[in-house]
């Protein structure tokens, strides 16, 4: 049966990769604004429209973006501190 110790070593460990996993999908590029084109027979792309809500769309990515990386920051620190209390007491940790 696994220990207390390494129980938390584990959930220490994937807390900081969900950690990872959160900043990286946070830090997808979305685009500030959205172009609306068509493309002709000719393979031509050529500018159609710009759409407000679409723009608003992409706004609210970018801002949802920010809180995601911040809240994985916060993930990652508290991931942090729990394996610095498992490495600073070492009694809690009896690994006989």
């Amino acid at each position: 049966m696994p220990s207390l110790c390494f129980l938390q070593w584990v959930s220490a460990g994937f807390a900081l990769a969900a950690a990872f996993l959160w900043l990286a999908s946070a830090l997808v590029a979305t685009p500030s604004t959205f172009r609306i084109t068509v493309t002709t027979w000719f393979d031509l792309e050529m500018p159609a429209a710009s759409s407000e809500e679409l723009n608003r769309l992409a706004r609210a990515l970018r801002s949802q973006s920010r809180l995601s990386a911040a809240a994985a920051v916060c993930a990652a620190i508290s991931a942090g501190t729990q394996a610095a209390v498992l490495l600073v007491a070492p009694g809690l940790c009896s690994w006989a």
